[in-house]
Parts: structure tokens; sequence; C-alpha cells
């Protein structure tokens, strides 16, 4: 078996650590660069032993014109937002940003959203939602993993995405705490969120606007959405309620509904439609799952959908594993 080499900027964070928990059990994987300036030179065992038992893993501080002469066959960037542009230009392997650089369609939207001016803008890349664009990553050299919310947003009401009926979209979200990153602060901190919920963002956070493109066509909203965020006191996990209000009399029936879902991901065994239980955060927690169910409606018009994922799984590392898997994927096998 010839092994992929991989490398990894921002190594030693939530989604790094992620990606090295799972890829270092791989046996086609040769994980080559584990950067992270905190933590260069010091053994991936010895500060977190509970993300893996090999010993011969070791952060660094490796250059990106290093890892270019590596000959890696992919990178992953796990950096905060306007790093991994920076970054990517120095890179001729398949590249996969963990960060919201390359989400938007527009990128002059996207300088709006983020409040900086775009290092790269020439370059494009393909949005990392397989249940949406899995052909098109597997061609991909750049892969703009989605981010979490917009995950199961998304994935809670894109068989939607050209219906004429919908009057808008409301998405009310819950996140674990790791969410929040390493980085100790009140949003993230078991003495603040200790038997409370904290809303933040309440509106114009950054995943609305990232969601809404794929609402929109010639520059027009198809409907518009709203999404406000909450941080719940659970490490891992996510948990997003999306009301799809219907114009009057259009709604269809629960069966109708269920049916186009089950025919829209039969594709896709990772997602999971549930019939007659409510999906919990729970369920998925670990894995690059996410299941999908309520699909109730009420007399006003108003559709449910809840949509649970593991926020560091198929909210980011583990969906960019299986980005990854698509772009290395062996042609003709």
């Amino acid at each position: 078996m010839v092994q992929k080499k991989i490398g990894i900027f921002g190594a030693s964070g939530f989604t790094g650590l992620e990606l090295i928990r799972v890829l270092s059990d791989r046996h086609d994987i040769e994980l080559c660069v584990l950067s992270s300036r905190s933590l260069a030179g010091t053994p991936v065992y010895e500060a977190f032993p509970e993300i893996t038992l090999r010993k011969d893993l070791v952060f660094c501080n490796t250059s990106p014109q290093e890892c270019e002469k590596m000959n890696l066959d992919l990178v992953f960037l796990a950096l905060e937002n306007g790093k991994a542009m920076e970054i990517v230009p120095f890179l001729s392997c398949k590249i996969i940003d963990l960060s919201a650089d390359f989400r938007f369609i527009d990128q002059k939207k996207w300088e709006r959203v983020y409040e900086m001016i775009h290092a790269c803008p020439q370059k494009k890349a393909i949005y990392g939602l397989p249940e949406l664009f899995s052909s098109t990553i597997e061609n991909a050299s750049l892969v703009a993993n989605p981010g979490c919310f917009a995950t199961a947003s998304l994935l809670a009401t894109i068989p939607f995405q050209h219906e004429k009926n919908i009057e808008r979209i409301v998405y009310d979200g819950k996140t674990g705490i790791s969410g929040a990153g390493r980085k100790n602060t009140e949003t993230n901190n078991y003495n603040f969120l200790s038997d409370n919920v904290i809303p933040y963002k309440i509106t114009n956070h950054r995943h609305e606007p990232e969601i809404q493109q794929f609402f929109t066509q010639n520059g027009k909203n198809n409907f518009p959405i709203s999404f406000t965020p909450h941080i719940v006191p659970m490490m891992r996990g996510m948990l997003v309620t999306a009301h799809i209000f219907w114009k009057p009399g259009t709604i269809p029936s629960r069966e109708e509904i269920i049916e186009k879902y089950e025919d829209f991901y039969k594709n896709f065994p990772l997602l999971e439609i549930t019939k007659n239980t409510l999906p919990e955060p729970r369920q998925v927690r670990g894995t690059n799952r996410c299941r999908i169910g309520g699909f109730e409606t009420d007399e006003n018009g108003r559709l449910v959908i809840v949509s649970v994922i593991d926020n560091l799984g198929k909210g980011a590392s583990l969906q960019a594993i299986q980005n990854m898997d698509l772009m290395l994927k062996e042609k003709g096998l």
C-alpha cells in the first residue's frame, strides 16, 4: 500500500487534534507535518495522550515553503480565519481549508462579512459539502470545509433549495463549547456555562450569509434566511432547529416531505432520516453522521426540521477527512 503524505497546519487546536486522532490510526496515511508554533518539538503523545498512543508523532513549526519541498499529497489548514489565505499560494498540493477563508462564492461579500481584505481572491475553492458537491470535490485542488452551523443548517433544508413556495427560514442553533476553540473565554468556560445557555451574535452571525448563498440565484435570494446561535454546556455536539415558513396553503404533507428527504439523501448513508424519534446530539457524538428528523407542520404554515451533528466531526474535521478521501480517490477504482 502506498501511503498518502499528509500535512496539518494548526495541528494542536481542537480540529487539528481531531484530524490527528482519526488519521493516526489509518494505515493508508502518513502524517508528515503536524505544524504547531506553540508546541513545536513536543511529542503529540506527551501533550495529548488521549488523542493517540503513537510515540513517533511530534509537533513541528514547518513553514509552507518547507512543506512545499516535501511532495505532500494533501494539506489540512486548521487555522484561524485570515491565516489560510496567506499559506495557500505557497502550496501546490491539494488543500482542505477548515477556516472560513474560501467558503464564499463572492469574495467581496466575504470581505464585508469578515472585515478584512482577502489575500488571494483569485484562488477559487469548491465548497466541501459532499451531499451537494461530491463529484466536483473529487477533482478539486482546494476545498473550503463548511462551517459547523452551516453544515447542520444546510443539510436540514437543502432539499428545498429551489422551492418557490417558501417565504423564509429561521434557524435556531445550539453548539457545544469546543466550537469556541481552546482559548479560555466566557463562552467556553464551564464556570459560566454550567446550568446556563449563552446566546451570541443573535443577528448577523457569519454563518448566516454562508448559508444564504446556497438559496440565492442570479444575485437574488430565493427566500431570506435568519440564524441565531447558542452555546450549551456540552463539550461537542450541535443541534439546529429549522423553522421553514410556507406560503398559505402550499405546505406539503409530512409523508411527502419525508419521501423528498429520503430520495434526496438516498446515496449518502451517513445522512440518517429519523421518522419516529427526534434526533439528539449524543447519537452522533464522535462520528461523521448527520441525523435529521421532526418533519412536523402546524396550522400557521410552519415546517420544523431538526438536524444534529458533532461540531468537531461532520461540522469540521471528520467532514474534512470525508473530503480528503474524495480528493485522493484513485480514479478508475
